[in-house]
């Protein structure tokens, strides 16, 4: 008698989008990321302008890092977006530092790179590794610093090897610290029922 065999058909899984959770729950929360994130950034943006003149935002990125990346992990593009983008608002309004206005293109430009970065990575937030996370963060951070570079030579006038050394610092701080905290937080929130 014949040995008959069964074929299995693997169900192709299905890819995430870019965009993400538009849910209204994703969208309130997001949205209270940002308000959030604008109360912090209060005092990292003031804490930079004392610090760096306004010229490095290097407390000013681990607090924004930090919550678009906990938006980008837990709801996709347009939850950071909202976790980011409320401050802009605030900052401008209030005159948190000489850079204000430029929040919304960096910040658009830090979740922007980051869910790029997830995106190719293909996993979901419960499955990545850490290194992952801070490479997602850091897909951000490189395109909030190429958005700062020319702002930083061109409109304070300063010396390249300065750039360099505060370039390669905001880098490092906002690619890293972020990663650990965010990650954390947005498997706690992904568990919850925050998160769908």
């Amino acid at each position: 008698m014949p040995e008959v065999t069964l074929k299995t058909q693997e169900v192709p899984q299905k890819r995430m989008s870019f965009v993400g959770d538009v849910s209204t729950r994703a969208i309130v929360t997001g949205v209270l990321l940002g308000v959030l994130m604008a109360a912090l950034e209060q005092v990292a943006e003031r804490i930079d302008t004392i610090a760096f003149a306004g010229a490095f935002p290097v407390f000013g990125i681990i607090v924004a890092n930090t919550m678009g990346l906990i938006g980008v992990l837990t709801f996709g593009w347009v939850g950071g977006i909202l976790a980011e983008e409320i401050n802009p608002i605030v900052a401008v309004a209030t005159a948190t530092g000489p850079l204000a206005p430029l929040w919304f293109v960096t910040n658009f430009a830090q979740v922007t790179g980051a869910r790029a970065v997830m995106y190719i990575i293909g996993k979901k937030t419960e499955d990545l590794s850490l290194w992952e996370t801070i490479l997602i963060c850091a897909g951000g951070t490189l395109l909030n610093s190429m958005v700062m570079f020319p702002v930083q030579l061109l409109y304070f006038n300063m010396p390249p090897k300065v750039i360099a050394f505060m370039v390669v610092l905001t880098f490092a701080v906002g690619a890293i610290i972020p990663a650990f905290i965010a990650r954390k937080v947005s498997i706690a929130l992904r568990r919850s029922r925050l998160a769908a």
